[in-house]
């Protein structure tokens, strides 16, 4: 009995450690199929945070990109130039706005002078009055619409019943901002070829701004805003 004992003793000491062998082998299996899983998933997950990570990253260019683009859209602006002619036509002097406020007051004159003709007179066309008032008010800040509107709802232009000649004789500046502009209306009906006369003078001030669209620079070229006037009717003629 002890020698069969003695026999089996080693077949089982061989199964147990073959057990033992196969266990071992079994659990590498595992090991490296649950490395590989490990390996494949976290593959995916670090390129779909790659993924997200670069999306977030040109989101943000992205954003930049359109606020930059934004203030330099806000930033943009117009240069006016103006063109000065003598009499025969040639050019006489030229360049930005800016770089004549104070080059020849002639300009300033000029426009002045187109103002008060442009916001006194009455003609019979609806259409070109309608363009003469559009031009008065493009010159226009609103502390001085007042008086422009005073007049014209005191003197309807559109009436039909009276036509303004203006006749501008005078334009002088006062001060660095401030001009006084005299001229002769000529009033009269609609069909009369004479009509009343009388001697008006303006007290204003203007000033030259940046011009800030092409809107404006169409309608302002250079820029000049009456922030100011009063007018009084001197005497008959």
């Amino acid at each position: 009995m002890s020698a069969a004992r003695a026999a089996a003793a080693p077949d089982k000491t061989f199964r147990a450690s073959a057990s033992q062998s196969i266990a071992e082998q079994n659990e590498r299996r595992f090991h490296r199929a649950r490395h590989g899983w490990d390996n494949r998933f976290g593959n995916l997950v670090l390129a779909r945070r790659n993924w997200q990570l670069l999306a977030v990253s040109l989101l943000v260019l992205v954003f930049f990109e359109t606020a930059a683009l934004f203030l330099l859209g806000r930033q943009s602006k117009v240069v006016p130039y103006v063109v000065e002619v003598d009499k025969f036509g040639a050019v006489a002097n030229f360049g930005p706005a800016e770089q004549l406020k104070k080059l020849d007051e002639r300009l300033i004159r000029s426009l002045l002078s187109h103002w008060i003709w442009n916001t006194r007179s009455v003609v019979s066309d609806p259409s070109a009055q309608r363009v003469l008032i559009e031009r008065s008010y493009a010159y226009l800040t609103q502390s001085a619409e007042g008086v422009v509107n005073q007049h014209l709802r005191e003197n309807n232009p559109y009436a039909n019943e009276f036509r303004v000649q203006i006749q501008v004789e005078s334009v002088l500046r006062l001060g660095e901002d401030s001009w006084q502009i005299e001229w002769v209306e000529t009033r009269g009906g609609a069909g009369s070829a004479s009509g009343q006369r009388s001697q008006w003078r303006a007290a204003l001030r203007a000033e030259l701004r940046r011009v800030e669209s092409a809107d404006t620079l169409a309608e302002n070229p250079l820029g000049l805003y009456i922030t100011d006037v009063n007018w009084t009717r001197l005497k008959d003629l």
